[in-house]
């Protein structure tokens, strides 16, 4: 299934079956498309999301389709991945809020109100502020995690990438906001909240993290 028929086929199955509003997938794929193409995107483009769908298969997989949550609650994650970096900007603080009231605006009318109040939740799961209590924002966040655990080349990569949108920032704020973020992820019992995502990941994701503090943020 191309990434185009699986958004379509997301937002049709999710539809709340009062809905009368139109609905317009291919409409809001391309959106969708154009928004993570935005020049200055670096890492917050389509590959990060194609890889978060990924991840969200491999769940899948290893899980059932259900992926380990409640009945339907693997659908707002997903939402969750498509939405949850829509709206970037390198200088702002209001990213993820801003993403998450997007998708507010673009769900009302379409899905039942339960349905995008959970979304938007998912969504700014995503600030990583605090270690997520509920199963479906674990999912997510370990999702948007996942490639702090991939092989030293990608994480590098990626790094590369983030410092890269981050250029407005000299190489000291840049450090020391970053490792701040990082460490915050060390500091907690696993970076990761599921056990399929710490026995996949947790050690290589703190291997790579304490290389990078220490090679290229101290």
């Amino acid at each position: 299934m191309t990434n185009a028929a699986r958004f379509a086929d997301l937002w049709h199955r999710s539809r709340s079956s009062t809905s009368r509003k139109p609905l317009d997938t291919a409409a809001l794929y391309g959106d969708v498309v154009r928004a993570y193409a935005e020049p200055g995107r670096r890492y917050h483009t389509m590959d990060h999301i194609e890889h978060c769908i990924r991840q969200l298969e491999l769940a899948q997989r290893e899980l059932g389709t259900s992926a380990g949550l409640g009945e339907n609650e693997v659908d707002g994650v997903e939402f969750g991945i498509w939405y949850h970096d829509v709206v970037y900007v390198p200088r702002a603080q209001d990213n993820e809020a801003l993403s998450a009231e997007l998708f507010t605006r673009i769900a009302d009318g379409v899905l039942e109100p339960e349905k995008i109040d959970d979304v938007h939740r998912i969504i700014m799961a995503t600030l990583h502020l605090a270690k997520p209590q509920r199963a479906d924002e674990g999912l997510m966040v370990d999702i948007d995690l996942s490639s702090f655990g991939m092989e030293w080349d990608h994480f590098r990569r990626d790094s590369v990438a983030v410092r890269t949108e981050m250029g407005h920032q000299s190489e000291a704020e840049f450090a020391r906001g970053h490792a701040r973020f990082l460490n915050t992820l060390m500091a907690r019992d696993s970076v990761y909240c599921t056990e399929l995502f710490r026995d996949l990941y947790e050690t290589r994701a703190r291997e790579n993290i304490e290389r990078y503090l220490g090679e290229f943020l101290s």
